[in-house]
């Protein structure tokens, strides 16, 4: 959105351009390069919180899309009957005139407010709830008992924003088909060099695959694996012979698990020409799924959707409010890269 109007097309503006240039404009203007200039931050979708309604979940909207940044929405809760123990937040981000359960909407958080007296009336236990996005876009949620006044709840999330976006339609087709899969193609394996190269060998590095559809899932977050030991000013392109090779050793260490990886489509695009077709292969194959942002949240959900084991580079433990399960024993799998060799930790 521009300056409070109506959103444009992408056809007119190229989305990571924009991005990018806008990124400098606001990096300049922070830095005081462009003198009586302001700008601003608004939330991209609607913050809200999901009830029961009629057998779907309604969306009650708390701090509604396109507020500028900070922003801060407030409503208050109470428990339903006498004698709960708690009232449970279910917090979502989407589009508020759908339904909460819609594809579209987004789980950030579901956080439970302790009652007081339990045993009291339901009007004797209120409770006021903060919610406050800052200018960074941190979303702080603060409640206390009305009547005494105690902080019941001071809790930051910081799985919000863009990134946070439910699984793109593409991804659902993609899984869907990978779910209706009866059986998992190989790739060709090839030897593995022994020098400490990344090329120029076969980069997908799968061996045969002979579980069932009926296979417990493990999915395998390639962003980071792809661009490990990259730095942003590196001038090396992600590596699919990383990938390859760590998709490897995840099927040596899980060999009855089916193994499906996700991309993002910007970093599909930044594969060398001369490994394009092998991705092109494992894409076609089922073997890699790309998304349009394929963030953290998005792989957990996919994780979450399959019951899966997922494996990734980055901390995702810290994504624990909306998605508990993967604190859980053999949930969550960091790789890393030791002398030419991947060990999991």
């Amino acid at each position: 959105m521009i300056l409070g109007r109506d959103v444009v097309d992408a056809r007119l503006c190229n989305p990571m351009t924009a991005v990018a240039r806008g990124a400098a404009i606001t990096a300049a203007e922070i830095d005081g390069l462009i003198p009586d200039t302001t700008i601003s931050v608004a939330t991209s979708r609607d913050l809200g919180l999901s009830f029961e309604a009629g057998g779907r979940r309604g969306f009650a909207t708390l701090i509604p899309r396109y507020s500028t940044l900070p922003a801060r929405g407030t409503r208050s809760a109470m428990p339903a009957t006498r004698g709960a123990a708690k009232v449970v937040l279910e917090i979502v981000e989407g589009d508020g005139q759908r339904p909460a359960d819609d594809e579209r909407t987004f789980p950030l958080a579901r956080l439970e407010l302790r009652v007081p007296q339990p045993h009291s009336d339901p009007s004797s236990n209120v409770f006021d709830v903060d919610y406050h996005y800052d200018r960074s876009g941190i979303l702080k949620v603060h409640a206390k008992a009305r009547h005494s006044g105690t902080v019941i709840l001071d809790e930051e999330l910081d799985c919000f924003g863009p990134a946070s976006t439910p699984i793109a339609q593409g991804l659902d087709r993609e899984l869907e088909r990978l779910l209706k899969r009866i059986e998992e193609p190989a790739v060709r394996d090839v030897a593995h060099s022994k020098e400490p190269t990344e090329g120029p060998v076969d980069p997908m590095l799968f061996p045969e695959a002979e579980e069932s559809s009926n296979s417990p899932s493990l999915v395998v977050d390639g962003r980071g694996i792809m661009t490990a030991g990259r730095t942003a000013a590196s001038p090396r392109p992600p590596s699919l012979s990383l990938l390859g090779s760590a998709l490897k050793a995840i099927r040596h260490r899980y060999p009855d698990r089916r193994v499906v990886a996700v991309l993002r489509t910007d970093i599909v695009d930044a594969v060398e020409y001369d490994e394009q077709h092998y991705l092109d292969q494992a894409v076609a194959e089922g073997l890699i799924v790309t998304a349009p942002s394929a963030s953290p949240q998005e792989v957990l959900s996919m994780a979450q959707q399959l019951d899966a084991v997922v494996v990734s580079m980055d901390d995702l433990t810290r994504f624990r409010t909306p998605y508990p399960w993967v604190t859980g024993s053999g949930r969550f799998v960091k790789p890393a890269r030791v002398e030419w060799n991947w060990v999991f930790v």
